[in-house]
């Protein structure tokens, strides 16, 4: 299958290839559109810059594979709540390939490993990078962690405003979505899951 938020690791070449074959059909989608890329000089390339966008930025979450991560043991045993954000999340939605833009904030339980600071945006951008719902893209970074950390509770929360709500339909220009996801010890400890959301409002000017 070849659903929207899958991962398909492909070579330089695949990759032209797609763009090429992209920026064909696109090409015919403007002329549908009664679009005149040969003598309007704002729209000649809009097809070409329209598939290198897609491939290689908004959705080469798609085509490339995860970042590369090291895994080291919690040497210290440390056990007590790590909150990381806020990590700015730049999607596409699958539904009408428009951007949703937010943060993301994720709470870790730690168990036996860890991974430095830096590597936890590293994963939120690699699973973004591609067209889906926000509630999916949520439930992805929280599973990573979940099989890659084993960590004793994981919770992910991400707050996002989606652009087929403001720019079209209802057009509603102050809209937020909040999903979060939460595993292990957050959903057995409301002491814990309190304190991870606690400190997000400590960390995004008291806004939740």
């Amino acid at each position: 299958m070849n659903f929207a938020n899958e991962n398909k690791c492909l070579t330089k070449k695949q990759l032209d290839d797609i763009q090429k074959k992209v920026t064909k059909s696109l090409q015919q989608v403007l002329k549908d559109l009664q679009i005149d890329t040969v003598n309007d000089h704002n729209t000649k390339e809009t097809a070409h810059r329209i598939a290198k966008m897609w491939v290689h930025e908004k959705f080469k979450g798609r085509y490339i594979p995860a970042p590369k991560i090291t895994i080291f043991p919690n040497i210290q045993g440390i056990d007590q709540l790590m909150t990381i954000g806020p990590i700015n999340v730049k999607s596409v939605c699958s539904h009408h390939f428009v951007d949703f833009t937010g943060k993301c904030w994720i709470g870790i339980l730690p168990g036996k490993k860890l991974i430095g600071l830096s590597k936890y945006a590293r994963i939120v951008d690699w699973f973004s990078r591609r067209p889906q719902i926000q509630e999916e893209l949520t439930a992805q970074i929280t599973k990573w962690i979940e099989n890659n950390l084993k960590p004793r509770g994981v919770a992910v929360v991400i707050r996002a405003k989606h652009a087929c709500c403001s720019s079209r339909g209802i057009e509603d220009t102050d809209m937020e979505f909040l999903t979060t996801e939460i595993r292990g010890a957050f959903r057995e400890d409301d002491s814990l899951k309190h304190e991870f959301y606690e400190q997000i409002k400590f960390t995004d000017k008291n806004r939740f």
